[in-house]
């Protein structure tokens, strides 16, 4: 039954932070409306940025669902851990 509630938790989750990590990475990457001509140099600096920026989001989103994960196979009624830690991995 904990398996079935990591799954659950896992996919709301995941849900809410498909629709919150738009709003997290588009304001980074928004200016580079403003400097389409790719003969500007600072186009590649806000495209490094908002790479970086994006990395540490999804980096924090797999923080996340360790997190998640080492909750939920921490209880004393789990027996099979290597379950929980497949699901987290396909949660990541």
């Amino acid at each position: 039954m904990n398996l079935l509630w990591l799954f659950l938790v896992l996919t709301l989750s995941g849900l809410l932070f498909m629709w919150a990590e738009a709003f997290l990475v588009m304001p980074l990457v928004l200016p580079l409306a403003l400097f389409k001509n790719e003969k500007n140099p600072l186009v590649y600096v806000i495209l490094g940025f908002g790479m970086l920026w994006q990395m540490y989001v999804l980096l924090a989103w797999c923080v996340v669902a360790v997190f998640f994960t080492t909750a939920f196979s921490a209880k004393p009624e789990v027996q099979h851990h290597w379950m929980y830690y497949i699901l987290g991995f396909c949660g990541c």
